[in-house]
């Protein structure tokens, strides 16, 4: 069985059909099971849609960041003008029901095979762990929790951290783990890739061989810019995805 893992959609409707179009076209049905690391919202024009989609298709989903913007006020304070506005008109576009799931989310969550799901880290939650500091940090927890494995979005590049807090990617390219070594991996943003490639991105992990592949797909960035634009959402949201930043 393989884990195919997904992570800041940030609404972005049209991105889930292109992963869609390209998980049907590699991947046998029912020959994987599918976890979400959190910002299902904010940002894109669809929220209640991907919501849905998520909250259909994944075993085990996580509650990111714009998620908690969504349901505190508080947790806007340092958010950029950008996100704000994009989280204060999703607060308005959401049904009380789909709230009160975002509400049950809970920060990680721990597999039975023992992999570990979070957004930023499991130190904080709100971490951006882009560096090798912070990498060896997050990696003395899970050795301290005893979790080899965990799998992380919040930065939306993909990508592993080993032990050694050494960063690498490669698409398409089957990644072997070393057997009792710890790894963090990042498998990219499915709605808001910010690597410099606008395709978005996702990971699969296969735990009987112990390897993790990237994938790419392409989607209709057109029409999500076009949606913005017309539910009133800043244009600057569109522009942005076009260059994968």
């Amino acid at each position: 069985m393989k884990l195919i893992i997904i992570s800041d959609i940030h609404s972005n409707l049209e991105a889930l059909k292109g992963f869609l179009r390209f998980s049907e076209a590699t991947f046998q049905k029912n020959d994987f099971e599918m976890v979400c690391l959190g910002d299902i919202v904010g940002y894109g024009p669809y929220p209640s849609e991907c919501l849905e989609f998520v909250r259909d298709k994944c075993e085990a989903v996580v509650r990111g960041n714009h998620e908690r913007m969504v349901l505190n006020v508080g947790n806007r304070k340092n958010a950029s003008s950008l996100a704000r506005k994009a989280i204060e008109w999703t607060e308005g576009h959401l049904l009380e029901s789909q709230k009160e799931y975002l509400c049950s989310l809970p920060e990680e969550a721990v597999l039975e095979s023992g992999v570990l799901l979070t957004h930023g880290s499991p130190l904080d939650p709100d971490e951006y762990v882009f560096k090798r500091s912070n990498a060896i940090k997050v990696i003395e927890e899970l050795r301290r929790r005893d979790i080899s494995l965990c799998f992380f979005g919040h930065t939306h590049l993909p990508g592993i951290f080993d032990e050694k807090g050494a960063f690498f990617y490669q698409n398409e390219w089957e990644f072997f783990l070393e057997p009792g070594s710890h790894y963090l991996i990042n498998p990219g943003s499915i709605g808001q890739p910010r690597d410099g490639n606008n395709k978005g991105s996702f990971c699969e992990y296969d735990s009987v061989k112990n390897s993790v592949v990237f994938h790419r797909f392409t989607y209709d960035i057109h029409k999500t810019a076009e949606s913005l634009a017309e539910r009133g959402l800043p244009s600057e949201l569109g522009e942005r995805l076009f260059y994968g930043i």
